[in-house]
């Protein structure tokens, strides 16, 4: 590792799909958004607002019948699209 940063180590996978996300602080659904890449230690969507770094976010994703706790990474882009990676800080939960 260098500069404190993670390096992946794993490969990610392209998907089209919508995850529902939840701040759990408030028990506030923030909205659905566009899911593009999944790993095994995280994932990245789109959005239309940052999402500040060490946010704690609920996180469903029905098609993968998958709930879970993530933590933002990073939150970069342009005015009306966002770009943001979260890593899991829990095993995923089945949604059965």
């Amino acid at each position: 590792m260098s500069g404190g940063r993670e390096r992946r180590t794993e490969g990610r996978v392209r998907v089209r799909t919508k995850v529902r996300i939840t701040d759990p602080l408030r028990d506030k659904v923030l909205g659905m958004f566009d899911l593009i890449e999944l790993s095994g230690r995280g994932f990245s969507f789109i959005s239309w607002d940052r999402f500040e770094p060490g946010t704690r976010l609920w996180c469903e994703v029905r098609d993968y019948n998958m709930c879970v706790a993530a933590e933002v990474c990073h939150s970069t882009g342009g005015w009306l699209r966002k770009l943001t990676g979260v890593r899991f800080v829990a095993a995923p939960i089945c949604l059965d």
